[in-house]
């Protein structure tokens, strides 16, 4: 059962963010709400809705793709900046994460945070050499793998956006999962990223989930 005393619904960043650093009321960030519906955690006592932040748009900026941390799975998956970006690589992830249902609901930061271990989109973010925003309330910006590396959590805080750099020609990517069935969670997945010049690889990135707590590149493989 559910011990919720308060439901927050900001239009400001900055007060989303104290609501989350208050030490007397444990607060906790409702994105999709997918996750957090299943973990039935009786010690949270007040969540902050997100959706009037506006963190759900996807822009395509000179060399770079920016997409907000509310943007759900089925906006990316339809998106067409995404499905032009790296052979349509995070569109196809999003397609495959989950159901309709569950991807109308679904968002880009909810699952790069509770759902990093089987989700589709981490290796592809990974594999894309991707970067996130964080606001704790000071602005960072990192790559998400080093966000990986410090254990994926953003504690008081929020993550805000996905930068994704755009490949250069001659670029393909690929994914691969193995599940239950093609609509599971994955078991074990890989994400793919080649720039072929000349005809001779100049550049590969490599990106495994399933096989640990986190997604992860595999460097060694890309040498």
């Amino acid at each position: 059962m559910w011990n919720l005393r308060e439901i927050h619904r900001p239009k400001d960043l900055n007060i989303a963010l104290e609501l989350l650093r208050r030490p007397d009321v444990r607060t906790v960030p409702l994105a999709g709400g997918t996750e957090l519906i299943s973990r039935r955690d009786r010690t949270i006592e007040a969540v902050a809705d997100l959706r009037d932040l506006g963190l759900d748009t996807i822009e395509a900026e000179d060399d770079v793709v920016c997409i907000g941390a509310m943007v759900t799975l089925q906006e990316m998956a339809t998106s067409p900046t995404l499905r032009a970006l790296a052979d349509g690589l995070l569109a196809r992830t999003a397609r495959s994460s989950a159901a309709s249902l569950i991807r109308n609901m679904a968002t880009l930061g909810g699952t790069l945070i509770a759902a990093a271990d089987t989700a589709d989109l981490p290796p592809a973010l990974l594999a894309l050499d991707a970067r996130v925003t964080l606001r704790t309330p000071n602005e960072q910006h990192l790559s998400l793998a080093d966000f990986y590396a410090a254990g994926g959590r953003v504690e008081g805080g929020l993550l805000t956006e996905v930068v994704v750099p755009v490949p250069p020609r001659g670029t393909g990517a690929a994914f691969h999962k193995v599940g239950r069935t093609p609509a599971d969670r994955a078991i074990v997945s890989v994400a793919a990223l080649v720039t072929l010049e000349g005809g001779l690889c100049r550049k590969a990135r490599l990106a495994v989930g399933g096989i640990g707590p986190r997604p992860a590149r595999v460097v060694e493989a890309e040498k």
